[in-house]
C-alpha cells in the first residue's frame, strides 16, 4: 500500500510498536513486517526532506 504523507508515517510506526511483540508466523508479525517494510521505503524515500525527531530527553546530574 505504501505511506504518502508524514501523519501516515506517525500512524504505521505506532501501529509497529503496538505489533513489535507479535509472534513470529501471526498474522500480526506479518503485519508488523510489512510496516517495517513501508516505513523503510518511506524514510529512504524521504530523507531530506523529514522534520527532525525531538530530541533525547537526558536527566540533568544533580549538583
Amino acid at each position: 500500500m505504501g505511506i504518502r504523507t508524514d501523519h501516515e508515517l506517525e500512524n504505521a510506526v505506532q501501529e509497529y510498536q503496538r505489533l513489535r511483540n507479535a509472534p513470529e508466523g501471526s498474522d500480526s508479525a506479518a503485519r508488523r513486517e510489512a510496516l517495517n517494510a513501508d516505513i523503510q521505503t518511506y524514510y529512504h524515500q524521504h530523507q531530506q526532506n523529514l522534520r527532525p525527531a525531538k530530541p533525547r530527553t537526558e536527566l540533568l546530574p544533580n549538583g
